[in-house]
């Protein structure tokens, strides 16, 4: 196989440069909506909390619409399939993580958004208030345990993605298969 052929086959292994942003952009969105919420207690200020769950608020629409994002790209970009592991059904494995993580993206913000409008709480985008789906005087009794789902939610999107992490560190570092470079833009990798 020529340079030129070597060269074009790890392009061909690659997301796109737009799949990629749009992954990255998620991951770090997810990682800070969970750090405002995780440590919006440490805080005396009720000011400063207030404003993180607002902020927190605020990211878990962007996770929706970065969702909804990412499926209308999903059909425009091929998507590379796993490489070969010595670990039975691990393409399956891959398979239902990917699910639950996409189901997770989608469910967790959306129920958080239900418990804050089930409650009569208005939820804000960046300036914006968001419609009402759901009236406080239909949805009161339930807000406590929409709440916690939310929360339920959240929790195991935090673990599916740590998972999600973890696979992706052990394919490039111990089964050595380039599989995290398909997902960071070239510019940060030392590949031409």
């Amino acid at each position: 196989m020529s340079l030129d052929s070597k060269k074009v086959m790890r392009m061909l292994e690659r997301y796109p440069l737009a799949f990629q942003l749009t992954h990255w952009i998620t991951a770090v969105t997810i990682v800070v909506l969970l750090i405002l919420i995780e440590t919006r207690d440490l805080f005396a200020s009720d000011d400063l909390r207030h404003q993180m769950l607002i902020w927190h608020m605020e990211l878990g629409v962007l996770v929706v619409l970065l969702f909804l994002l990412r499926l209308i790209q999903r059909p425009f970009f091929r998507v590379i399939e796993a490489p070969d592991i010595p670990i039975p059904q691990s393409k399956r494995l891959s398979h239902a993580v990917h699910v639950v993580l996409y189901l997770l993206l989608l469910l967790a913000p959306l129920v958080g958004l239900l418990a804050k409008q089930m409650r009569g709480d208005d939820v804000p985008f960046f300036g914006f208030i968001l419609p009402v789906f759901i009236s406080d005087d239909v949805g009161l009794p339930y807000a406590k345990t929409t709440k916690n789902i939310h929360e339920y939610l959240g929790n195991w999107l935090m673990y599916v993605a740590m998972l999600h992490i973890c696979a992706a560190f052990v394919h490039q570092w111990f089964f050595k298969d380039r599989l995290l470079l398909r997902m960071l833009p070239r510019f940060l990798t030392k590949e031409k």
